[in-house]
């Protein structure tokens, strides 16, 4: 297996580069470290524990797609973390529960847009469309705080549903289970692991 090059924001000790077959992870501050995978992190630190971080690093390499991961200060709206990582709105997937005649369905959508219920409720073909509350989602995601799930609806059981605006990105970055961390990789992998339904279910704030 190959080396990759991610991007990490955990403290490391300098002065130690090792090889091996999963990730040379670098911080923000330019030193270098390598990991195992995030079982194997996970088992150094004595955790049994899978958060939503190592959930999709696991995911991703299974199947053997690039990612990258960064790390900033705290941020709740989607619009406060595309400017701390410094990337455009429109390539930030955030993502809004739906509550569609009962049933959750996750939608994802650019940062500066919103979603438009009617369109929403015509394209789930659902007679009600609401935006769900906190209560009503935060048990299915486990490993994750509340509002900073990623779009990666299918590890969680819910369909996922895809703005046609961000599925012209090449990259998109999306939450990854915290308020402070992000990570992104190609839209192709997403599209190709996910298997969204693409739509035009919003409108630009």
């Amino acid at each position: 297996m190959g080396v990759a090059l991610f991007a990490d924001p955990d403290k490391d000790s300098p002065g130690c580069i090792l090889h091996t077959p999963f990730a040379i992870i670098v911080s923000r501050d330019g030193r270098t470290r390598a990991v195992g995978a995030a079982r194997e992190r996970r088992a150094a630190e004595g955790s049994n524990t899978m958060g939503c971080r190592d959930r999709l690093e696991d995911y991703l390499r299974e199947n053997g797609v690039p990612f990258e991961v960064q790390h900033h200060p705290r941020a709740i709206t989607a619009q406060e973390v595309a400017a701390s990582e410094h990337v455009p709105g429109k390539m930030l997937a955030k993502v809004v529960m739906v509550s569609a005649d009962g049933e959750m369905a996750m939608l994802s959508l650019p940062a500066p847009y919103q979603v438009d219920l009617e369109k929403a409720g015509k394209m789930l073909g659902a007679e009600e469309a609401r935006l769900a509350q906190e209560e009503e989602f935060e048990g299915a995601f486990p490993d994750c705080e509340v509002g900073a799930m990623p779009p990666f609806g299918n590890l969680y059981g819910l369909p996922v549903y895809v703005e046609g605006t961000l599925a012209e990105d090449e990259t998109i970055f999306f939450r990854a289970g915290t308020h402070t961390d992000t990570m992104s990789v190609g839209y192709a992998d997403f599209e190709r692991l996910v298997e969204p339904t693409v739509g035009e279910f919003a409108r630009r704030a």
